[in-house]
């Protein structure tokens, strides 16, 4: 399990799973608990969640040996791109200032 902070606030959670049965426990439990998600590949094992106040992915690998769940907050991930955006706009005022 690895989380991920920003601005001192928790903005992603990633949980690895190693073999089938490892993964089949984390999806059963995860379905129970939101649902079953957009399967996005049919191919593969592949959901997506993609609502407020979460965007969240589940996969497991094609051999089925792996898997992997990320949870990432909707608003930090926002409010981290904005302030990319307002950065990179200050530098380049910046630049064009001459100073």
């Amino acid at each position: 399990i690895h989380c991920a902070f920003w601005r001192d606030r928790l903005y992603m959670v990633t949980i690895r799973t190693e073999n089938q049965s490892n993964f089949t426990a984390l999806r059963d439990e995860v379905f129970r608990l939101f649902g079953k998600g957009l399967r996005v590949d049919q191919a593969s094992e592949k959901y997506l969640w993609t609502a407020v106040p979460n965007d969240m992915m589940l996969q497991c690998s094609k051999d089925g040996q792996q898997g992997l769940l990320w949870l990432r907050s909707s608003e930090i991930d926002r409010q981290l791109k904005l302030s990319k955006i307002s950065s990179q706009a200050s530098y380049l005022k910046w630049i064009r200032s001459g100073k």
